[in-house]
């Protein structure tokens, strides 16, 4: 008889990784839940027990596939949480620590296992050094003379921008240097972020690796083309500094008196919301609806593009979803991962930051040539097929050490 090979899964009922985080892994709340979720249940079907730790009792909206533990105080330095934290990890055998609470100060807590020596993973869910690359933007081109006393504040602050590089710098420093001291080990979102870590010359000596967002929503079998509306859409936070939607805003003003038809849409809400209405308002701008927090699968469906001016980002899923939908995306070339989601022209379209005219040009062709808009967005609907749970799962449960199946040969007789 010929061989003849066969698939068996691996099970490792021995193993316990806890996912520790500032938050709950709510899948409602974030794309960090939504990932931690993914991630969880393909650890679960290999019989792994995952457990979770949040430092905060933030009440969760969706459903949990771990059981959560909470500190008893959100305070990440109380000798009463340190010690609630270090039971937790002694309580459930922890072997594999994956701490999803990077770039806050809390890392000092989750890094803190006592007498335990296990593996020690940190995730990285922005760009490594968030807005360092543009500080330009972050602290002067934001700044608005309206008075002789704005006017000094922004000559001062261009001259003191090469001191204040060097300190963002520093500060990223000694962020990083506990961690690698601590023997962790650092997940990024996306290779091209390991120049950012090689700025801070902090070597961590082979431990770093990266691994993209896992598009977390089910793929849509079919897109009813049809059913695609002239609508534009942002879907996000609504916290300007970082977001930039006010730069929306403005674009907005531009292109719409050149598309009547066309409308924009604020999916969110945030600690800027409000400021964000008032300028709208002081703009007059016109078919503009702000609908607050809402699940933006429907909204995907039916607008034709997506828009986003952030001043950075780590990898947005928000993008990825889009693109999942058949909606046209249109981004900042600001952070280095929107590499990894659009091919500029191809399937999708990267604006040079921050540039507003450009912008304004280039989401216009996009809203009047209705061939280039769907031909990118069909495109995208293949591309980000690269980013499929079954390409990316696989990828964490070999960095884990997880062998997914394991072939075997029947003897011939």
């Amino acid at each position: 008889m010929q061989q003849k090979n066969t698939t068996i899964s691996k099970t490792y009922p021995n193993l316990c990784v806890a996912f520790v985080g500032d938050r709950p892994f709510d899948v409602i709340r974030g794309g960090i839940g939504r990932v931690t979720n993914t991630i969880t249940k393909a650890l679960q079907t290999h019989g792994i027990t995952v457990v979770y730790y949040s430092l905060t009792s933030i009440p969760v909206i969706g459903e949990l596939s771990a059981p959560m533990h909470t500190a008893p105080a959100p305070d990440a330095t109380s000798p009463e949480v340190i010690a609630d934290y270090q039971r937790f990890l002694e309580r459930n055998h922890v072997d594999t620590l994956i701490i999803q609470a990077s770039q806050t100060p809390t890392i000092t807590l989750f890094l803190n296992t006592g007498r335990l020596r296990l593996r020690k993973i940190v995730c990285i869910h922005n760009s490594p050094l968030w807005f360092y690359t543009h500080l330009w933007q972050a602290r002067i081109a934001s700044l608005k003379v309206t008075s002789l006393r704005s006017l000094k504040k922004l000559v001062s602050r261009f001259l003191f921008l090469p001191r204040h590089k060097r300190r963002t710098l520093a500060q990223w420093k000694r962020y990083y240097r506990p961690i690698a001291e601590s023997k962790a080990e650092l997940v990024l979102l996306s290779e091209r972020y390991f120049s950012d870590i090689a700025l801070t010359g902090i070597d961590f000596q082979h431990r770093l690796h990266a691994i993209p967002n896992i598009n977390t929503y089910p793929e849509p079998l079919s897109v009813d083309w049809g059913a695609k509306n002239k609508e534009l859409l942002y879907v996000g936070r609504l916290e300007d500094f970082v977001k930039q939607v006010s730069l929306l805003l403005r674009i907005w003003k531009r292109v719409a008196p050149q598309a009547p038809e066309w409308t924009l849409t604020i999916v969110g809400g945030g600690p800027d919301e409000e400021d964000l209405k008032q300028l709208a308002a002081r703009l007059n701008l016109p078919r503009l609806r702000f609908v607050g927090r809402q699940d933006p699968t429907p909204y995907y469906r039916r607008a034709s593009i997506l828009c986003m001016t952030s001043l950075f980002e780590g990898f947005p899923m928000v993008l990825t979803e889009a693109q999942q939908q058949g909606t046209a995306v249109i981004a900042f070339d600001s952070f280095a991962a929107v590499r990894d989601t659009i091919e500029d022209g191809i399937n999708g379209v990267l604006v040079t930051p921050f540039k507003q005219r450009e912008y304004a040009e280039k989401l216009l062709h996009l809203m009047q040539d209705d061939e280039y808009r769907l031909r990118l967005a069909r495109r995208a609907r293949e591309t980000v097929q690269r980013f499929n749970a079954d390409i990316i799962l696989p990828q964490w449960l070999r960095y884990l050490g997880i062998t997914e199946n394991e072939s075997t040969a029947q003897a011939p007789h």
